[in-house]
């Protein structure tokens, strides 16, 4: 085995062995979320997820999925909705914002303008003590200290930890609210799933 596979591996084992410390480390709080992922779509309100830098292709990706399951969402990017976008959150939506460390600038103006709105607002971080986790409704904090790279600073172990935590909380959502393959085969007609899912 060449250094280079060796390498592989181990950035591998790294974001591997994250989403295994999550899974012991889970407490109340995601459940938390997920009721309140149930409860907004059922009374024909909005998820919206949002994030900076790499954070925001997450939650970007996040909203595909759940909208996929039957929950309404959409990403908000962060940036965007400090210059108008946060026009399209309601009283009563409800609002996710990842963020590794929870101090980023925008995401916690964010967090602070949502008040306004009156719209619910989850943090996804790596930092409980974070501003961000402070402002919020609710938190979830991710048990990640380290990232892959060899320097320590790329997103690589935090995003994958806030990826499986955002497909958890909208996969469990999506259960209990009793989506079906029928429902699945509506929004995704196309392709290989919408074929599986006739």
């Amino acid at each position: 085995m060449s250094k280079v596979d060796r390498d592989i591996i181990d950035v591998l084992n790294k974001e591997g062995s994250a989403i295994l410390r999550i899974a012991l480390d889970v407490d109340s709080e995601p459940s938390r979320v997920v009721k309140e992922v149930i409860s907004v779509t059922k009374r024909g309100n909005n998820i919206f997820l949002s994030g900076v830098g790499k954070c925001s292709f997450i939650a970007e990706k996040l909203a595909a999925t759940y909208c996929s399951l039957g929950i309404p969402s959409f990403s908000l990017h962060c940036t965007h909705s400090l210059h108008g976008d946060i026009g399209a959150v309601r009283s009563d939506d409800l609002v996710i914002i990842f963020s590794k460390s929870g101090e980023t600038i925008e995401v916690v103006e964010l967090a602070r303008v949502l008040k306004k709105f009156k719209a619910l607002s989850v943090a996804i971080t790596c930092v409980r003590e974070s501003t961000l986790s402070r402002i919020c409704d609710l938190r979830v904090v991710l048990p990640v200290k380290d990232e892959a790279d060899a320097l320590n600073l790329a997103p690589t172990v935090s995003t994958t930890a806030m990826l499986a935590m955002g497909d958890a909380i909208g996969v469990v959502a999506s259960k209990y609210l009793g989506f079906s393959k029928s429902e699945f085969n509506k929004r995704h007609p196309r392709g290989k799933l919408g074929e599986v899912s006739r």
